[in-house]
């Protein structure tokens, strides 16, 4: 805090002359009959004081980047940028100083300042995902007020006052504003609950409930995806010996094309069922299926009876 005050010779001039005014305005001082007196509250703010080199304020210390210098002192004067050290100086320094590791580069001040063992112990403290402030206990002794047996009258007797009876003047005005809204439709009832989405079976059969004509017309059009076939004997982990393929055969198969093959697998034969190993087809039938499933393409048969057929079948 910055302090000024009146010289002591005029202030005896002031009270030896009662004729002259005894006060001065503040902008009635100059530099050269006012005195400073610099005031610091406490030895934090000394500290800062001391401690701010730089004095260009909270800026982006990226605005001084293609500068010579990276701001003023306290005098004005530019303070010049630090070379960066190579890596040879930087590991020299780091193997010659044993407080390299407490010290942190501060751009404001371009220096590298010495972090003390109390902020060491609160960032120790935060990496560890504990309180920041050295010493704290969150689970101080609780200071029960009130005693935990029970007694037989109240702490506080004191009986009502009168104005508790008296209905209150600021619930009145807030059931008046209420009422003023209802009447000029501002506040509205809530609206209802929408209904949530019903879940249902796609593919369950439709009950007794009538259908439009456009759903008729898909049940009636529906054309049902053919059915996958059966394994048959040589898919066994233990097909019998005419299933499995000899020499000639095993050539004949593999020099074929895949869509001239009888099977697209080759049957083999295992001891027992936990010998049997990963089947490496799975996902490509599966594919296999999809495609026909969505490329496969589907009819539906319509047959024509004419009256020479219904009349042969009668009498035939």
């Amino acid at each position: 805090m910055i302090r000024r005050h009146r010289p002591s010779c005029e202030l005896a001039a002031a009270d030896g002359n009662d004729s002259k005014e005894k006060t001065r305005q503040m902008d009635d001082f100059d530099s050269s009959d006012e005195e400073w007196e610099i005031v610091f509250l406490n030895s934090v703010e000394l500290q800062l004081f001391q401690d701010l080199r730089n004095t260009i304020g909270n800026i982006p210390v990226s605005w001084y980047e293609d500068c010579a210098h990276f701001g003023y002192d306290k005098d004005g004067n530019a303070i010049a940028k630090i070379l960066d050290k190579d890596q040879m100086e930087a590991f020299i320094e780091k193997m010659d100083d044993p407080d390299y590791w407490r010290k942190v580069f501060d751009k404001q001040s371009g220096s590298y300042v010495k972090l003390s063992d109390e902020q060491l112990a609160q960032l120790e403290a935060i990496t560890s995902s504990r309180y920041p402030q050295v010493g704290y206990d969150p689970y101080e002794p609780f200071v029960d007020l009130f005693s935990s047996q029970t007694e037989i009258h109240p702490i506080s007797n004191r009986p009502e006052s009168k104005q508790a009876f008296i209905p209150s003047l600021d619930e009145k005005r807030i059931v008046g504003r209420m009422v003023h809204a209802i009447k000029m439709g501002w506040a509205r009832p809530p609206r209802p609950p929408r209904e949530p989405r019903k879940i249902y079976d796609l593919w369950a059969e439709g009950g007794t409930t009538s259908k439009t004509k456009r759903e008729q017309a898909r049940i009636r059009m529906h054309f049902p995806a053919p059915k996958v076939p059966l394994p048959g004997n040589a898919e066994s982990y233990n097909p019998p010996a005419e299933y499995l393929f000899d020499e000639d055969e095993l050539k004949k198969w593999t020099e074929s094309d895949p869509e001239e093959r009888r099977l697209n697998f080759i049957p083999k034969k295992f001891d027992c069922l936990r010998k049997v190993p990963a089947y490496d087809r799975f996902f490509n039938e599966r594919y296999e299926r999809c495609l026909d499933l969505y490329l496969a393409p589907r009819q539906r048969r319509m047959k024509v009876i004419t009256l020479f057929c219904r009349f042969r079948s009668a009498f035939f």
